[in-house]
């Protein structure tokens, strides 16, 4: 965490060191480039109807379909990073107020 200039504070450098795991997880998801919204033709079509009915729907279903393989991949990948953090160990955080 030095390299933001935030320092353990005294007497808790051991849980810094147990909380690498998550420093990587922070700096790699920094790293990222910004998301695309491929879905953005699905949300300017369907986004301005005033009601999502089944007739609009039908309307716009060659659109919808063409997009389901891109909603399918983010959802999967959605679902590993949920994963992933799930398998994260709590880490003891003496620094929060107790109900926060």
């Amino acid at each position: 965490m030095a390299e933001r200039g935030v320092s353990a504070p005294a007497g808790a450098a051991g849980l810094w060191d147990e909380a690498a795991p998550l420093t990587e997880l922070v700096a790699a998801l920094s790293n990222l480039p910004p998301c695309q919204v491929t879905a953005a033709p699905v949300f300017m079509a369907l986004g301005q109807q005033p009601q999502l009915t089944l007739r609009v729907l039908r309307e716009h279903s060659a659109l919808l379909h063409a997009h389901l393989e891109t909603a399918q991949a983010q959802s999967g990948a959605v679902r590993r990073v949920i994963i992933a953090c799930q398998e994260i160990p709590p880490i003891p955080l003496p620094l929060l107020p107790l109900g926060f």
